[in-house]
C-alpha cells in the first residue's frame, strides 16, 4: 500500500477517534464517513464485492485484534454514520 495513502487513512481514523462522541446523523459524522469511503476507494478501487467482504471481515474482528489504528469504536462509528446516510437516501 502506498505510504502516502496509508498516512491519509491513519490521519482520518485519528480524526474519527476525536469525534466518536458526535451523533451519527451530525454533519461532521457524515463528512467523516464520506471521507472514509473516498479514501477506501482511492486505496482499493471500486470493486464493491471486495470492499463489502473486507468490511465484513473488519466487522467480524472488531472485538478482537484490529488493524492499527482501527478500533471497535471506530468501526461502530462508521457503521452508525453509514446507516444514517443510507436512511437519509431512502427518505428522499
Amino acid at each position: 500500500m502506498d505510504e502516502d495513502k496509508l498516512e491519509i487513512w491513519v490521519e482520518l481514523i485519528n480524526e474519527i477517534k476525536e469525534h466518536l462522541h458526535v451523533a451519527p446523523e451530525s454533519e461532521i459524522a457524515q463528512k467523516l464517513v464520506d471521507r472514509s469511503m473516498e479514501v477506501v476507494y482511492d486505496m482499493f478501487g471500486n470493486d464493491e464485492a471486495f470492499l463489502d467482504n473486507a468490511w465484513n471481515a473488519i466487522n467480524e474482528e472488531c472485538d478482537g485484534i484490529m488493524f492499527y489504528p482501527m478500533t471497535k469504536e471506530v468501526v461502530n462509528f462508521i457503521n452508525k454514520a453509514r446507516l444514517q446516510k443510507n436512511r437519509g437516501r431512502r427518505l428522499k
